[in-house]
């Protein structure tokens, strides 16, 4: 789990790019993971807002891929 300093404020209906730099940690296991993304309200994992997109699972995230660790 990352949540990252970006604001919401400001932003208007349509398209928008973010990008998110995250150093993956020296002791994740060798796998699959998948990789997902969700708008929190207040840093709060609990209280995810949720937005115009396709791909939201059951629990209010949005599915963008997967990757594959190898050590």
């Amino acid at each position: 789990m990352f949540i990252t300093d970006e604001s919401i404020s400001g932003w208007l209906p349509g398209e928008k790019e973010l990008t998110v730099t995250y150093e993956i940690p020296e002791d994740i296991e060798t796998g699959s993971y998948d990789l997902q993304m969700g708008i929190v309200f207040h840093c709060s994992i609990e209280h995810v807002i949720p937005i115009a997109n396709y791909g939201k699972t059951d629990d209010g995230w949005y599915m963008l891929g997967s990757i594959k660790i190898n050590r």
